[in-house]
């Protein structure tokens, strides 16, 4: 793969001069929608008469696999919503950028997976969404109100959505197992094959080769206000296998865990090699797991267990690219909470001299919270948002500290240390807050539940990586909904989809909606 990107960037070289060696590229400018409920911000679509593109390919540099870098940029006029550019370097896998203003917005859109090929004009849509301002993503009318789905990104950029509770039954909430395929590029949620099983508070990640993995969850749960622990599930309801759904035939398989505990809100990420682990997660010190598996597709799907999380309960974890060695294979930084006070663990990659081990990070100035919203910035920063303080095996109310976990290790990513520093507060204190970190320097953490009796919060909070404290928060008609057990993924490194939620007076909200933060226009 590398060799094939170094020799795309010499055929881009050589071609400057030429115009055999650079490609028409056409695209359609779609607008995105107001937001949902409008009246709410904008209530008209503005279209734009110019806009700037950029256009990025993949780099060379072996430290930088993955990384985008610009190879072409220029700025044209949008006539009836369409934009010509005669000659663009011939690159595969490339992201076309597109930024323009009206009225003082600023709009944005971007397309990853974009071959422009010799021979060719490369005709693509691309779906501008407002700068720090939401949109709304129309769902099919059969989309219902629903909490914690399982949101993928996919390989082509495409978002799977599956399952949810998305109804009541005597007292318990009730998982679907509705699944729809979202495209960015255009705005369009389409629905597509039902799930195998009918499941909420699931895993969901999607694999390098354009599949979508579903691990664990449960079919049914119940919320008591004011209990230590406000969410319960049985053993009966929760699933000790995982699916893997193909978009190619519309198809899902399914396997078994092999004695392995099930996974409720677990800890999910992608190692560099493809493989995905799944540590811990739980709703209560009763149902959590202490397990940890990983499961590689390109290695004839095997399960392998990975052994215990060093007899430690995990609620609220989150799974995070920490760093990699001499072979390329990353390590996750498992950050969370359990009932004796362990704050932060790193798990070693697959082939690693320290296969599997689970290293404890001394972690200076912690304080043990469960249900945190945390993202990982660069420079090894992990920012933790709010969160429910542990009181012996119950929550206590949530908090609206946002502290920045700072690790540092020797040569093999042992040793590790951590020191925690105040980062700011949110609007308003919460556990069960999302957050990302769109291009890794900042991050943006969305709602939550703001007490144990069933509150929630239409907080939006911008924490600044380069200036280490807090951004302002949305205010006024760009308040987000209030709502809390939403999930959400980072689209494109940089915007963020928000899915359903609870809003704690109306229901379940059955809204889908996009948010692009202020800093991608600085």
């Amino acid at each position: 793969m590398k060799r094939l990107a170094a020799a795309l960037v010499l055929v881009w070289l050589a071609g400057c001069s030429g115009q055999s060696e650079r490609e028409p590229l056409e695209f359609k400018v779609l607008f995105a929608q107001p937001p949902c409920g409008s009246p709410r911000g904008d209530t008209s679509t503005t279209t734009v008469t110019s806009v700037s593109v950029k256009v990025f390919a993949p780099s060379t540099d072996p430290d930088k696999e993955g990384v985008l870098e610009e190879i072409f940029s220029t700025s044209k006029s949008v006539s009836n919503s369409v934009v010509n550019i005669d000659r663009v370097p011939i690159a595969d896998k490339t992201a076309v950028v597109v930024t323009g203003d009206s009225g003082g917005t600023t709009w944005y859109g971007k397309k990853a997976n974009v071959d422009i090929k010799k021979g060719r004009t490369t005709a693509i849509d691309l779906r501008l969404t407002r700068v720090g301002r939401l949109s709304c993503v129309t769902p099919p009318t059969d989309f219902t109100g629903r909490i914690f789905a399982g949101v993928a990104v996919m390989s082509d950029g495409r978002v799977f959505i599956g399952g949810g509770f998305d109804q009541t039954a005597g007292g318990d909430f009730v998982a679907s197992k509705s699944a729809y395929i979202y495209n960015p590029a255009t705005g369009e949620i389409t629905r597509v094959k039902d799930m195998i099983e009918a499941r909420g508070m699931h895993g969901a990640i999607g694999l390098n080769d354009g599949r979508v993995l579903l691990v664990g969850g449960v079919s049914r749960a119940k919320f008591t206000a004011n209990a230590g622990f406000p969410w319960s599930t049985t053993s009966a309801n929760r699933h000790q296998n995982l699916e893997i759904y193909d978009p190619k035939t519309d198809q899902y398989s399914e396997r078994s865990f092999n004695n392995v505990d099930s996974f409720v809100l677990p800890a999910i990420a992608k190692m560099l090699d493809g493989s995905i682990l799944v540590a811990g997660g739980g709703l209560s010190p009763q149902t959590a797991t202490q397990n940890a598996l990983t499961f590689n597709p390109d290695l004839g799907g095997d399960i392998q267990q990975e052994g215990k999380l060093l007899d430690n309960f995990w609620f609220g974890a989150s799974l995070i690219p920490y760093g990699k060695n001499s072979t390329g294979l990353t390590r996750v930084l498992l950050v969370g909470a359990n009932t004796t006070g362990i704050y932060a663990r790193v798990y070693q990659a697959q082939s690693d001299k320290n296969f599997g081990l689970l290293e404890t990070v001394a972690v200076t100035n912690g304080t043990l919270r469960a249900f945190s919203g945390v993202v990982g910035l660069t420079g090894k920063r992990f920012v933790i948002a709010g969160g429910f303080p542990m009181n012996g095996n119950n929550l206590a109310a949530p908090v609206d500290t946002v502290d920045v976990l700072t690790v540092t290790d020797n040569d093999d990513f042992l040793n590790l240390t951590g020191t925690l520093t105040a980062g700011g507060k949110l609007k308003d204190p919460a556990g069960f807050v999302l957050g990302h970190a769109p291009q890794g320097q900042s991050a943006v953490f969305i709602g939550g539940m703001t007490s144990l009796a069933g509150a929630v919060s239409g907080q939006v909070m911008i924490f600044d990586g380069t200036t280490m404290t807090e951004a302002p928060n949305l205010t006024g008609d760009e308040a987000f909904l209030p709502r809390a057990f939403h999930r959400t993924a980072q689209l494109l490194d940089d915007t963020v989809i928000i899915v359903g939620g609870a809003d704690g007076t109306q229901g379940l909200f059955d809204g889908i909606e996009t948010f692009t933060p202020q800093f991608l226009s600085r």
